[in-house]
């Protein structure tokens, strides 16, 4: 059976916010992953000299923080993923983020 043109319209709609929905998380995780990395690379300049590691806790919380939204768009991510029919392009994106985020983590552990 032919669908209906509003049918296809709507559909077109439901895309193109999926799609903006999209790249603002993208660049979200890109954002903070700017941030993370700065924090990082500010906190080693400033504690080179510094041996004492009874403050590293405290000095970490930040980036738990950082790295607990980036879980949480990660996750809502992975829900507009699953909410897309064709998610070959949610995919590749995923995976591309993904790897950015596991080689900011390996940076982040000193």
């Amino acid at each position: 059976p032919v669908k209906p043109i509003g049918h296809c319209k709507s559909l077109a709609k439901e895309a193109g916010t999926f799609l903006a929905k999209h790249k603002i998380l993208e660049l979200d995780i890109e954002r903070l992953l700017k941030v993370v990395v700065s924090q990082n690379i500010i906190s080693v300049v400033q504690n080179a000299s510094v041996v004492d590691t009874s403050n590293l806790q405290t000095e970490l919380e930040p980036y738990k923080d950082m790295q607990q939204k980036i879980e949480r768009l990660q996750a809502q991510l992975g829900d507009l993923k699953g909410k897309s029919k064709d998610t070959s392009c949610v995919s590749n994106t995923q995976n591309h983020l993904s790897q950015k985020l596991e080689n900011a983590n390996v940076e982040l552990e000193f």
